[in-house]
């Protein structure tokens, strides 16, 4: 999921350019083709040609509402890309989704008990804690426990 590797000269002439490099910057596109030439299972072969040879119905993909859950256009990749491929592309194409198709990806593979954050009340957690079990708040962006805290006080 860390983006398109190094090329070799060979593999850099083979490569198409983009159909569109203003909807696709050259870095996502790079991560196609890397995904295609790399990949194992044979899963992305001939990707980058099946997307400019359909770039209208690929991006129309791309503008759903949530492509990780939408069928891919063309090629038949739809019958062989795993949960974990489908990442790929949506990284590639929305990366402001990823976030998202990741936890949908967490809820398929493991459950949602992973992707959920538990709620709780200050009084279970005051029974846990002694003066050799701290309370340790990890916050995030955002995250202000000052409020939960000043109330149970």
């Amino acid at each position: 999921m860390r983006g398109a590797t190094v090329f070799t000269q060979s593999e850099l002439d083979a490569k198409l350019p983009c159909p569109d490099p203003e909807v696709m910057l050259a870095l996502p596109w790079d991560a196609l083709y890397s995904a295609e030439i790399r990949c194992t299972r044979e899963q992305f072969t001939n990707l980058t040609q099946a997307i400019a040879d359909n770039w209208k119905a690929w991006y129309a993909w791309s503008k759903t509402e949530n492509p990780y859950v939408e069928p891919v256009p063309s090629g038949g990749y739809q019958e062989v890309l795993s949960s974990f491929d489908r990442l790929v592309l949506v990284r590639s194409w929305r990366p402001d989704m990823v976030q998202y198709a990741m936890s949908q990806y967490i809820i398929k593979e493991m459950g949602k008990f992973y992707v959920e954050s538990p709620s709780v009340s200050m009084d279970i957690l005051y029974d846990d804690i002694n003066t050799y079990t701290p309370l340790i708040f990890v916050l995030s962006t955002g995250a202000d426990p000052t409020s939960t805290l000043l109330k149970f006080a």
